[in-house]
């Protein structure tokens, strides 16, 4: 009877790993970057040495080979624009904010070493809500805080998966410099 039972959950917890596996679903994992792409230079306003760092170590993190200077480089990523507001959208009672809105923008565009623009300029963006509580202003700031990395990080792996999409061989128009 133990061996049937035994027999029973084992069937029971493998038949939905056999049914998944059956329909084609799998892990996302990393997907293979075109050749093209693994090699860049990215351009961030000095200003911005967080936002910099954090996008060289996705990009790094993905295989690609960042480089010191343009000139060494295939493509560029020029970031143009960086962009965070807060807005209330709420008061209490009193008049005071009970809930802001928090906006991040992100300009970019990614040009090849002939200057001609391969995407872009385009943005990103980014919203979240939050509650403000006036008794805890420190923990209020520190949620922001905390939702405004959030969205730096997701606007960061949108670039990227817009960069994963960039087909070198066609150029959109010529570059500015």
């Amino acid at each position: 009877m133990q061996a049937l039972k035994r027999s029973f959950y084992t069937l029971l917890i493998l038949l939905p790993v056999f049914l998944v596996s059956a329909c084609g679903w799998h892990l996302r994992g990393v997907e293979a970057l075109d050749e093209q792409l693994k090699t860049l230079y990215i351009d961030v306003p000095g200003d911005h040495v967080e936002l910099s760092r954090t996008l060289k170590r996705s990009f790094k993190s993905m295989g690609v080979q960042l480089t010191e200077t343009a000139k060494e480089a295939p493509l560029t990523l020029t970031i143009s624009q960086v962009s965070d507001k807060r807005r209330t959208i709420s008061t209490s009672g009193r008049g005071k904010a009970a809930e802001y809105e928090l906006t991040s923008i992100i300009g970019y565009r990614i040009t090849n070493s002939e200057g001609l623009i391969l995407q872009g300029p385009a943005q990103v963006s980014a919203e979240k809500v939050y509650l403000f509580d006036p008794n805890n202003v420190v923990s209020a700031y520190e949620e922001e805080q905390i939702l405004r990395q959030e969205m730096q990080r997701d606007l960061i792996q949108k670039i990227i998966r817009r960069y994963q999409a960039v087909r070198p061989g066609e150029a959109a128009t010529q570059a500015d410099s």
